[in-house]
């Protein structure tokens, strides 16, 4: 957890130059030799500026965990309209690359979170997981045919690519530049998620 936060313009420039500084030596270093000096030395600050704002690295591990969650959520929420509003089809498509993208922006940092033997980190990862489950629930209230359960396709969705971007970015990350698995992940879902949704009024 922070030890602070910052209350000025000045102090979140510097917590955001920490937490960038943070991610470049988790990938350069991995976690077990990512020092508060090395990443102080990346960042530009002193070790004592460090502490003002994060206890330990722990604490860092996480609030970088916790930036990388809330980028990737405002990026899921910035595409949500277009899955409501487009014909099935085109929404499964365009929603389904939209977070492909998503995860391929920063893989590496992404995989070493998802290993980090952190609570807190893993929770974040949980939540994240969980908020987008009721999010797209939220949407395909108006997208399913009659008797099918939003929350219950939503869980399906979700842990589906979910698991299938964890275990890509574990074992090849560099799958996410591979055209075809992206088409199969569309293949993949529209395949259970069609016969289920109805066709816009």
């Amino acid at each position: 957890m922070a030890r602070r936060r910052p209350s000025q313009k000045r102090s979140e420039d510097t917590v955001d130059i920490i937490l960038e500084a943070t991610a470049q030596v988790l990938k350069d270093v991995g976690p077990q030799n990512a020092s508060t000096n090395r990443i102080a030395e990346r960042a530009g600050v002193s070790v004592g500026t460090i502490y003002q704002y994060f206890p330990n690295k722990e604490a860092l591990f996480v609030a970088v965990s916790r930036r990388l969650v809330s980028r990737l959520e405002t990026a899921l929420l910035a595409h949500l309209p277009a899955f409501a509003a487009e014909e099935p089809t085109a929404a499964i498509e365009g929603f389904l690359r939209a977070i492909w993208a998503i995860n391929r922006a920063d893989p590496q940092l992404y995989q070493i979170i998802g290993r980090l033997e952190l609570p807190n980190a893993l929770a974040l990862l949980e939540a994240f997981e969980a908020r987008t489950e009721g999010m797209l629930a939220g949407v395909l209230v108006s997208r399913l045919r009659p008797g099918e359960d939003p929350l219950l396709v939503a869980k399906v969705l979700v842990r589906t690519v979910a698991g299938l971007v964890q275990h890509s970015i574990r074992r090849d990350p560099d799958a996410f530049h591979d055209e075809r698995l992206a088409v199969e992940l569309v293949t993949l879902v529209s395949g259970y998620l069609l016969p289920k949704a109805r066709p816009l009024p």
